[in-house]
C-alpha cells in the first residue's frame, strides 16, 4: 500500500514538472513580450510628444491599437503639467521682479477631449508630460500563479511608466 502512495505522488510530481511548469514559463515569457511591446510603444509616443511639443491624435490611436494587440486590458493614465509663471507682488501691490513657478495639471479626460476635436494636444517647452499603463485584466501567467501559489491576480503584473519634461515646441 505504501508503494502505491509513492507511485501516485511520483506521477503527480512528474505531471506538474512536465506540463504545468513549461506552461507557466511560456505564459511568463508572453508577459515579458507584452511588457516589451508596451514599454517600446509608450516610450516612442512620449518621446515624440516631448520632442514636438504636443501629442498627435494619430500617434495616440496607434499606441492604443498596439495595446489592444497584446491581448490584455489596460488602464492608461495621462498627465500634463503646464508650467505657469506667477508674478510675486509685495503687500503694496508692487511687482517684486520675481516669479513663482507652479504647474497646472491636465489629465486623460481633458487631453482626450482636445485630441478628439482638434487632433493635436499642444504643450510648451518646460511642461511635464507623463503616461502610465498597467494591466487591468489578469494575464495567463497571473491565473496560473493564482492556481499554484494562491496569489491575488487583481494586482497588475504589467506596469509601464514614461514621460518627462517637454524639450521642444516644433508644432
Amino acid at each position: 500500500m505504501e508503494q502505491v502512495l509513492w507511485k501516485i505522488l511520483g506521477i503527480f510530481l512528474s505531471v506538474i514538472l512536465m506540463f504545468v511548469v513549461p506552461i507557466m514559463n511560456l505564459y511568463e515569457r508572453q508577459d515579458n513580450i507584452s511588457y516589451s511591446v508596451v514599454s517600446t510603444q509608450l516610450n516612442q509616443m512620449t518621446d515624440s510628444a516631448r520632442d514636438i511639443g504636443g501629442l498627435d491624435a494619430s500617434a495616440y490611436q496607434a499606441f492604443l491599437k498596439t495595446l489592444d494587440q497584446t491581448g490584455n486590458g489596460y488602464s492608461i493614465s495621462i498627465e500634463h503639467y503646464e508650467k505657469v509663471y506667477v508674478p510675486i507682488y509685495n503687500n503694496d501691490g508692487l511687482f517684486m521682479e520675481d516669479y513663482h513657478i507652479s504647474y497646472e495639471g491636465f489629465y486623460k479626460d481633458d487631453i482626450e477631449a482636445i485630441l478628439s476635436t482638434d487632433g493635436f494636444y499642444p504643450m510648451n517647452q518646460g511642461d511635464m508630460f507623463f503616461v502610465s499603463v498597467h494591466n487591468i485584466t489578469p494575464t495567463k501567467s497571473q491565473i496560473v500563479r493564482q492556481i499554484l501559489y494562491g496569489m491575488d491576480p487583481r494586482y497588475p503584473s504589467l506596469i509601464v511608466r514614461g514621460g518627462g519634461m517637454v524639450r521642444h515646441e516644433s508644432y
